[in-house]
């Protein structure tokens, strides 16, 4: 992710009118890998990824408080329905494997559904500060 997020940073320090949805967040030889084990030619490494962790949690703990934010509270398996809720949007919305999807709100429950649910499709979630100006976002539009 480290890696990711320097090319993502040295690309925009080359070009900062550059769309996000255009930057290519991965090196070549990344790529050729992604679309082996996509493709079935390879084997994954057997790493969960975070929606997977996420899941086994679930069914470990399903009433359990998963996030505490100011005075909210949700469960395990109440964000996992939230989380799916939002993935099945998105997928309708044409999210897939390193698909780029900006969240942009303050902190909240909210937006750990919309982490969970871009994770869930293999997007990539990016944080957007909504102090920032609009001029901002409509310059960069995903």
């Amino acid at each position: 992710m480290a890696h990711r997020f320097q090319l993502l940073l040295e690309t925009v320090c080359e070009d900062s009118n550059q769309k996000l949805s255009t930057i290519q967040l991965l090196t070549q030889a990344s790529s050729r890998t992604v679309d082996a084990i996509s493709s079935g030619t390879v084997e994954d490494s057997g790493q969960q990824c975070i929606h997977e962790m996420f899941e086994a949690q679930v069914e470990r703990t399903p009433a359990a408080i998963a996030v505490i934010h100011e005075k909210e509270k949700i469960t395990y398996v109440e964000l996992n329905r939230q989380a799916n809720q939002l993935a099945n949007e998105l997928r309708e919305l044409g999210v897939g494997a390193e698909t780029l999807v900006g969240i942009c709100m303050e902190r909240s429950i909210e937006m750990i559904v919309g982490v969970l649910g871009s994770s869930r499709l293999r997007g990539a979630f990016v944080p957007l500060d909504p102090a920032y100006p609009v001029e901002r976002f409509e310059a960069n539009a995903f």
